[in-house]
């Protein structure tokens, strides 16, 4: 179920890569991801409408989502507000 919300298993973290139709609106907390994030995210009328992402490690973070791709320098213990 969490593969349909969040992918991480390429070079890319994946937002609502998958997300069914019957899901329209929702959102979910303390998703892991590899690379050591942690995500928040609410999406509304399956499209995102918030992403925070906090780094455990810090690093690099590159997320795709609807072929938009952003990438994020983050530091150890720090939050971060995305939008798309």
């Amino acid at each position: 179920m969490i593969e349909l919300i969040l992918q991480s298993h390429t070079d890319y973290i994946d937002l609502l890569p998958s997300l069914p139709t019957a899901w329209k609106d929702g959102k979910v907390t303390g998703l892991c991801a590899r690379g050591a994030f942690v995500f928040d995210m609410e999406w509304k009328a399956g499209k995102l409408i918030s992403t925070n992402i906090k780094s455990l490690k810090g690093g690099k973070c590159l997320l795709r989502y609807e072929g938009k791709v952003k990438e994020l320098s983050t530091e150890a213990g720090k939050s971060y507000q995305v939008t798309f």
